[in-house]
């Protein structure tokens, strides 16, 4: 993932005109509460910024269904 987030900074320095919107989830992102949140890299007029997500977060609810123990085993076969 850092890879891409550094190619958006290099845009943001070396096409300023550049626009664009980077939609992230690392579930080894230790920081609090983003293991299960997406962030947002909004590249706008020379700048990069991370942003919450209001849209895609948290991953599980909105996304993936939460745990439900009445589901346990009940997964059809691959």
């Amino acid at each position: 993932m850092d890879w891409v987030v550094d190619f958006f900074r290099f845009l943001a320095t070396r096409a300023p005109g550049s626009y664009g919107l980077l939609f992230v989830q690392d579930e080894e992102d230790h920081r609090d509460g983003y293991a299960d949140a997406f962030r947002v890299f909004r590249l706008a007029r020379g700048e990069l910024r991370e942003l919450d997500d209001p849209f895609l977060s948290p991953r599980v609810l909105i996304i993936e269904p939460g745990y439900d123990p009445s589901r346990v085993g009940t997964e059809p076969p691959l």
